[in-house]
């Protein structure tokens, strides 16, 4: 069982690895991570969150998580959006899970900002709000985010808290179908079906020239 559970935090370390905690060998053992969380060690709080939710102890990884996101961890931020959100062992609460899936948005997460504008799109828990949709399926989209950009093109498509402009639709589509997203090569056949040639090469020199402005 020790092994197991050695081999567990292994992983864990692996999949949190580049903090200056980690980096320093400070956290590379349960009994020292576990003290320096129970000093305010914001990583080594997720590290340890992370490593109870492995083992299944969802209640304590709850905890630390909490505790790290409190001090404005941004992936132990999303982990309680999430959890809100799904009712991952706590109750679902879709304030809640707006409130730490904004902050971690606000700190530039892309699965943050893209949850939190399909929150806002379909009004989950919460009233509708395309403005608010458009702008964190924006910030998402830019960072190259295949669903987002997806999204993105559908508002443009609709015309929904943006006027109506299917060479925006059709590059934003374009955008996400060459990162393999199936609904969006639909949507992009779609809205070109009503579209000029002239449009069309429109909107693909517009996806051209995002890609190069975005290089991976």
């Amino acid at each position: 069982m020790r092994s197991s559970l050695g081999r567990t935090f292994a992983v864990v370390l692996a999949l949190t690895a580049g903090s200056p905690a980690l980096a320093a060998g400070e956290c590379d053992s349960v009994p020292t991570c576990l003290t320096l969380a129970e000093q305010g060690d914001a990583q080594a709080q997720f590290v340890l969150g992370n490593y109870r939710s492995a083992a299944k102890d969802y209640v304590e990884a709850f905890k630390w998580y909490r505790l790290s996101a409190e001090q404005g961890h941004l992936k132990a931020q999303v982990e309680l959006g999430t959890s809100y959100y799904y009712s991952i062992n706590v109750a679902g609460d879709p304030a809640e899970s707006v409130r730490w899936f904004k902050m971690a948005a606000e700190q530039g997460n892309e699965y943050a900002q893209s949850t939190l504008a399909y929150i806002y799109y379909y009004g989950r828990g919460l009233p509708q709000d395309y403005a608010e949709a458009l702008k964190w399926y924006r910030l998402s989209a830019e960072q190259g985010d295949s669903f987002s950009q997806n999204s993105l093109g559908v508002m443009y498509r609709n015309g929904e808290a943006v006027p109506q402009d299917n060479v925006l639709a059709h590059m934003w589509f374009n955008l996400s179908a060459a990162q393999g997203n199936g609904e969006a090569v639909e949507n992009r056949n779609l809205t070109a079906a009503v579209m000029t040639s002239a449009q069309i090469a429109e909107a693909q020199r517009l996806a051209r020239e995002w890609k190069a402005a975005h290089p991976k």
